[in-house]
């Protein structure tokens, strides 16, 4: 995945969804990374932060900017849904859960390859976003469960 770096330590970047048919229907998924304020590589803490339906990372910009304050270890990365913010397809709509599962755990498998030692992963799910990291650790727990070090469900 290839980033774009944008100001105050914030990059985006796409990729193709996984489940996506070369072609036919190659839908882009959008992610925002915002990097922590003081990268202290033994307080370091990535938080992924995954939406409700009918959503987009937008979402979370007021409680990124209240933790950012708070926690300067913590670096953010946001995912938005196929159909959903930045990302391609029809807005508000999947074909199938099991592609924004499929789509999350690719995520964070490129993410795995940077990351650092004793960095502590935390994955946030909102509603919908609740159930993608819910099923994430359930399906591919083999391949995550030694990545990520916590895991908030949330729905208001």
């Amino acid at each position: 995945m290839a980033w774009k770096k944008l100001e105050n330590g914030i990059s985006v970047g796409h990729f193709n969804s996984v489940d996506s048919i070369p072609g036919f229907n190659c839908s882009q998924v959008y992610v925002k990374k915002i990097e922590a304020i003081d990268k202290n590589p033994e307080k370091a803490v990535t938080l992924f932060l995954l939406h409700d339906i009918g959503q987009y990372h937008g979402r979370f910009q007021s409680f990124i900017e209240w933790m950012r304050q708070r926690n300067p270890y913590v670096t953010f990365v946001c995912m938005d849904f196929v159909g959903h913010g930045l990302s391609s397809g029809t807005r508000g709509h999947f074909e199938q859960f099991d592609s924004l599962v499929n789509d999350f755990h690719y995520l964070l498998e490129q993410f795995y390859k940077t990351k650092e030692n004793g960095e502590r992963w935390i994955l946030l799910g909102h509603g919908m976003g609740g159930l993608v990291a819910l099923d994430l650790m359930n399906r591919f727990q083999d391949s995550v469960e030694d990545k990520v070090d916590g895991l908030i469900l949330s729905n208001f």
